[in-house]
């Protein structure tokens, strides 16, 4: 069966790697499996561009660096 998810290291990664980005998401969900994006008041064009290019590098980076260890456990700082 085809999976969508990433394994639990590899999200670890892909939220601080958006963090690194300054992209600022939070999970919700009883599974923790919904991303909520805090935009600001007017968001643009652009700034749905950088967002999707943001999630797509971090999705990237993820995959490839599972052994990466966030220095706190909040994504947040």
């Amino acid at each position: 069966r085809f999976s969508r998810s990433l394994p639990k290291a590899s999200l670890h990664s892909f939220f601080f790697r958006l963090k690194e980005q300054r992209i600022v998401v939070a999970t919700q969900g009883e599974e923790r499996n919904v991303i909520a994006i805090c935009p600001p008041m007017c968001f643009t064009l652009d700034n749905a561009r950088r967002l999707i290019e943001s999630f797509d590098r971090a999705i990237t980076m993820a995959e490839k660096d599972d052994d990466v260890t966030p220095e706190s456990s909040s994504f947040l700082g």
